[in-house]
């Protein structure tokens, strides 16, 4: 087995967004965070479903964007009536990033 200093970048990238959303299991804990529904859950035919999507606005707004602090967070739907976490988005509005990154250009 590889140690965690040979991961390459896609998988060291993946492990720091899990190891950053572990605590958001609890869609509680996202919400005492910051983080609001904004999103319903969007099911289209043959593209399957988005989930339900709870964005924490100061982070849109930060112009950054930084693994460990996903934008969004995203929550299934359970048959019992709890949600499961399904993923992170991340989201940063292209005037807040030139602000903080003068020419720069895209994240």
């Amino acid at each position: 087995m590889a140690n965690e200093g040979s991961q390459n970048p896609a998988e060291a990238g993946l492990k720091a967004v899990q190891d950053a959303t572990e605590r958001y299991h609890r869609v509680s804990k996202a919400v005492e965070d910051g983080y609001g529904l904004m999103f319903g859950c969007v099911s289209g035919g043959d593209y399957g479903a988005m989930g339900l999507h709870y964005v924490n606005f100061p982070l849109v707004a930060d112009g950054e964007i930084d693994v460990t602090r996903p934008e969004i967070i995203l929550y299934e739907p359970l048959p019992n009536g709890r949600l499961r976490i399904t993923g992170a988005d991340f989201l940063v509005l292209a005037a807040d990033w030139d602000a903080k990154h003068p020419g720069a250009g895209a994240p």
